[in-house]
């Protein structure tokens, strides 16, 4: 019983572990795409552009960047499975 304790303990752990160092992965590349896109978000601000539309436009890149990654973790099981 502690055996299996400890070692759901230990993968629990390191999930969480993994998880953190993804999201600050995916905060980084935010990160990078914005500094990359600063001039067009300063257009977009000098030609009248609201501040939700801005908002807008730098979370639906890092939407789209998570669902990428959400949706080649669910499927990498799968092309590792032995049919």
């Amino acid at each position: 019983m502690a055996i299996q304790t400890f070692t759901m303990r230990l993968l629990v752990g390191f999930s969480f572990g993994v998880c953190v160092l993804a999201l600050v992965g995916a905060l980084r590349v935010l990160s990078v795409t914005v500094g990359a896109r600063r001039k067009e978000i300063a257009i977009r601000s000098a030609i009248g552009a609201q501040r939700h539309d801005i908002l807008r436009l730098i979370l639906g890149d890092g939407m789209w960047l998570i669902a990428l990654a959400f949706f080649s973790a669910r499927g990498w099981p799968f092309c590792q499975a032995n049919y």
